[in-house]
């Protein structure tokens, strides 16, 4: 027993982890709030739970309610419930079970709204002591008149004292399941979760319809024990024949087939029902229900028929968080790929000088005594002459006069254009006019998605701005990109004269301007301007302008493009799309997470 506690505290834990938006309207959160039984809300499905929020409610339930209490010490008191669809007779024959009317029967039926329970005192002292023992809220029972209204909690149970209920059964009358009052349906549901045996009323008018049939499919799926009573039968034999088609459809057999022929006082309310035994045999229900020496068998058969339904909707939960979380990473790639075209295209205007020439100078200082005196050697004969560097690598390309800019500022002009791009991309993609509907599954994300689009373009841009300007440049990280491309040059022993003319440069050119930023504006060739400083002389920006267009800086150029792109990206991303961005984040984690963790724990107990 103590291995199945584990697990299924493992299994607690793993849902613990399902954090969601205290405002969303279509999941309930895990933890304690989840004891506020917001499962009021969900509506039930004959088929079993189809949505997250449905199987979260449900799983939840199951634990906390059913088999978290089934594996304490003590649990030896026998949960029997009676269910049944509208007007079937289950509040009569309770109060036959009970010997007085303790829950409300009349005529047309659909009179008792909440759950009403019978025990003998000596139970009924235990579970008011012990809080229900985490099964049930339970309130004192006044009288019949108080199962008329809906409680505030579908678990909330109205328990009454009954010196002849058999010691050990606590017994409960549930409102209709398929009523279309949906508080019933979920105080219904929630005596099910923690029933160890149910009482199904039918009759020839129920026995096969497809809602019933499907509700208690779904409950009894496993082996949970029941019992079968037909009442307002019209011969014995044509209800054993019923009743045999109904275990069929079931795919369980009843433990006990009772039932009951017409009365019209038991249908108006002023009678309970008295059922017989439809076997051949001279058994009591409430006999059967009494078989101490059968109820650790019921209840070990009702433990496993409610692991086995755990492990069921485990694997829906996990099917469907993996779906969910597929759709929301789509959705983060088709964002994160326009955000990062957009944030490269910004990236492309600028690149800074410092990190690019320093790279050399670091390169050399750390080669050999030799190299190093070869390189530096170079640099000192062309110090005094810095006029002839133009000419000595060749012809100039244009050269543009300064700006008085630095590159976050040229950076934010640059954003004006990328920013609109970025959202009227987004928009045509996976916005509200988006033929591709993937993303817009995800009813939370397109939401958010579509508060964010909805935005005025300056409203946008100055959020990007914003964040942009407090975004830091890695230059030191860029200077180890710059770092290995030119150890990589020095390898290939190919481009001497290039290395050379950076290290002269680096050496050459004051920090002020060695700081500055390099602006790309095309044309044929390579434009030059530097921003914020200037070259010491013509000479050397004409030889910068020359190098521009050589290998190792064109390679410099794409690694700044794709490195500063990723990171304009972000900065498009996180102050565009706040809200769908954060609960891109979230959920993709949080399906990511509770996903896994469902799927090891399903293959644990495999």
């Amino acid at each position: 027993m103590s291995a199945l506690v584990d697990r299924l505290h493992a299994l607690r834990r793993v849902l613990d982890g399902l954090v969601v938006d205290a405002t969303s309207p279509d999941r309930p959160a895990a933890g304690a709030a989840q004891r506020d039984r917001e499962g009021s809300d969900v509506e039930f499905r004959p088929e079993g739970p189809s949505t997250e929020a449905e199987l979260v409610h449900r799983l939840l339930d199951r634990l906390d309610r059913d088999l978290l209490p089934r594996t304490r010490l003590g649990d030896d008191w026998l949960v029997c419930a009676i269910v049944g669809p509208n007007n079937a007779g289950k509040s009569a024959l309770f109060n036959g079970l009970c010997g007085r009317d303790v829950s409300p029967s009349v005529a047309t039926g659909a009179a008792t709204r909440r759950l009403v329970a019978a025990a003998n005192p000596a139970l009924c002292d235990e579970l008011f002591a012990e809080a229900g023992h985490g099964r049930f809220d339970v309130r004192p029972w006044e009288d019949p008149t108080s199962a008329l209204s809906n409680a505030e909690r579908p678990d909330e149970l109205l328990l009454a004292r009954v010196d002849s209920m058999p010691e050990r059964v606590l017994l409960i009358d549930a409102p209709d399941f398929d009523s279309v009052e949906l508080a019933n349906r979920a105080a219904a549901e929630a005596v099910l979760a923690a029933a160890d045996v149910a009482i199904c009323v039918v009759t020839k008018h129920t026995y096969q319809n497809a809602q019933v049939v499907d509700f208690l499919k779904g409950w009894l799926a496993g082996g949970r024990p029941w019992i079968a009573v037909y009442n307002e039968l019209p011969t014995e034999e044509i209800a054993r024949s019923h009743l045999a088609k109904l275990a069929a459809d079931l795919g369980t057999p009843p433990l006990a087939r009772f039932g009951s022929p017409y009365d019209h006082a038991v249908s108006e309310g002023t009678r309970p029902l008295a059922v017989a035994d439809l076997d051949g045999g001279e058994r009591v229900l409430k006999q059967v229900l009494a078989e101490t020496d059968r109820r650790a068998e019921w209840k070990r058969a009702a433990l496993a028929a409610s692991m086995s339904q755990l492990a069921v909707d485990a694997e829906r939960l996990a099917r469907l968080l993996e779906e969910r979380g597929g759709r929301l990473e789509r959705a983060h790639a088709a964002i994160a790929h326009q955000a990062r075209r957009s944030g490269e295209e910004v990236a492309r205007v600028a690149m800074p000088a410092q990190p690019f020439l320093a790279a050399f100078l670091a390169v050399i200082d750390r080669r050999r005594n030799p190299l190093r005196r070869r390189w530096h050697g170079a640099v000192r004969a062309v110090t005094l002459a810095p006029a002839a560097i133009g000419r000595a690598f060749g012809r100039r390309e244009r050269v543009v006069e300064p700006i008085d800019a630095n590159l976050i500022e040229l950076e934010s002009r640059a954003l004006g254009a990328a920013t609109a791009d970025f959202v009227e991309t987004l928009g045509r993609t996976i916005g509200p006019a988006a033929s591709d509907e993937g993303a817009r599954r995800d009813a939370e994300f397109a939401a958010a998605l579509d508060r964010d689009l909805a935005r005025s373009h300056d409203e946008v841009l100055r959020a990007v701005r914003a964040r942009h300007a407090a975004a830091v440049v890695d230059v030191e990280g860029f200077q180890a990109v710059c770092e290995g491309l030119v150890e990589r040059a020095l390898e290939e022993r190919g481009r001497d004269g290039d290395i050379q003319a950076y290290i002269d440069l680096a050496t050459l050119v004051p920090a002020a301007a060695a700081a500055a930023t390099i602006v790309l504006t095309g044309g044929f060739g390579v434009d030059l301007a530097v921003a914020s400083g200037g070259l010491v002389t013509t000479a050397l920006m004409g030889k910068y302008s020359h190098l521009l267009d050589r290998g190792i800086a064109r390679e410099a150029r794409r690694l700044w493009e794709e490195r500063r792109g990723g990171e304009l990206g972000d900065v498009l991303v996180r102050a565009a799309t706040p809200e769908s961005a954060d609960l891109l984040a979230r959920e993709r984690e949080r399906c990511l997470h509770v996903g896994s963790g469902l799927r090891t724990w399903l293959e644990e107990g495999a």
